[in-house]
């Protein structure tokens, strides 16, 4: 059991090492999969629709990689202005980039048109004119894509509702079996109870790293479920730290 604390703090580490995106294709994000997803539906819809020819459609596609990552934001050294993008395409690199934030605040219309315009740039049939990406605000030509658009971003949004479920689960497992171990700790003088408090705060602090940003209900009722009979009223301010 010790070891799954040593896990959630190792895993902590490595979190914060790493760079913040992910990968399409090669062990990729569900927010990437999302944006291919739309993406390749989009250059279907207008190659269905002759506007595209197929061909191109699959060139973009195949040849294109996708991540997803915190900003897309640069500063003009002469003004200091700072401009922030939804999402570019590096033709160097033939990579796709995109604001994971932005996106997920975006509606499906405009999911549709961001990833469709970087595929298009991509297959260099579209730069800063957006004349085939701008099709899909108002659901394509006469409202056309409208009910395939809805059913993509429909079903993106529920598989993604089901992994969040199923990760929220998992992660509080962890987090009262990491806890747990400590259920035999003493508690029945000042210099115990402090220690155990210092034990869970830090037991605490990994989970929150790793999965505590969309799991706070969960984890705040298993804290206090387990550290209360402990410490007692010191049991809240342990858990208020994932507030």
């Amino acid at each position: 059991m010790r070891i799954l604390i040593a896990t959630l703090t190792l895993m902590s580490c490595v979190s914060n090492a790493a760079p913040k995106m992910g990968r399409e294709s090669g062990g990729g994000t569900s927010v990437s999969a999302g944006f291919v997803h739309i993406g390749k539906t989009a250059l279907l819809l207008l190659s269905n629709d002759n506007i595209l020819s197929s061909s191109d459609v699959d060139e973009a596609i195949k040849n294109t990689s996708v991540f997803d990552v915190e900003s897309i934001c640069s500063q003009d050294p002469n003004t200091g202005a700072v401009t922030c993008l939804d999402a570019q395409y590096q033709a160097n690199l033939n990579k796709i980039e995109f604001d994971r934030n932005k996106w997920r605040q975006k509606s499906c219309e405009a999911r549709f048109a961001i990833a469709a315009h970087e595929y298009l740039r991509a297959a260099g049939l579209e730069d800063s004119n957006y004349n085939y990406s701008n099709l899909f605000y108002g659901g394509g030509p006469s409202g056309k894509y409208s009910r395939e658009m809805t059913a993509v971003c429909n079903n993106i949004e529920s598989s993604a509702n089901s992994t969040k479920d199923l990760n929220c689960q998992q992660s509080v497992k962890y987090l009262e079996l990491a806890l747990r171990e400590h259920d035999s700790d003493r508690c029945d003088d000042i210099q115990s109870k402090n220690r155990y408090i210092v034990i869970a705060q830090n037991i605490f602090g990994s989970w929150i790293r790793n999965y505590g940003s969309s799991c706070l209900s969960d984890g705040k009722e298993t804290c206090m479920a387990v550290c209360f009979p402990k410490v007692k009223s010191s049991c809240f301010d342990i858990c208020r730290s994932i507030n």
